[in-house]
């Protein structure tokens, strides 16, 4: 069998297995939380923003990868996870601060940036 083929199947059976998991194990006890607690794990997961630093790291990318998208993944990813704890921190709500009106600008900036 090819390898490709066996990398598909690999991938589509985590799928099936993780989202097994979520469904019987994950979505029950979200289903039990308000908007905002329910996301605040996945958010609290997500400000570690360390993976987009990888894009500087040599022989982590392929050499291939643009230079400008490199650098702009890696800071951007950095820029938004300092945004995310300086909200946290100023007594803005995680989830609440997206919906403000305050928010939408400095949103509609960073996924701008993130769109070149």
């Amino acid at each position: 069998m090819p390898s490709i083929a066996l990398f598909g199947m690999s991938v589509a059976f985590s799928f099936i297995a993780w989202g097994l998991f979520a469904a019987h194990a994950v979505l029950p006890e979200l289903r039990n939380r308000s908007r905002v607690d329910a996301l605040r794990p996945l958010l609290i997961l997500h400000s570690f923003r360390f993976l987009g630093l990888s894009f500087l790291i040599p022989g982590v990318v392929s050499p291939d990868l643009p230079a400008h998208f490199a650098f702009d993944a890696a800071y951007g990813d950095i820029i938004c996870g300092v945004w995310r704890h300086y909200r946290r921190h100023s007594g803005h709500d995680i989830v609440g601060g997206v919906t403000r009106q305050s928010g939408r600008p400095a949103g509609l900036v960073l996924q701008r940036m993130g769109q070149h």
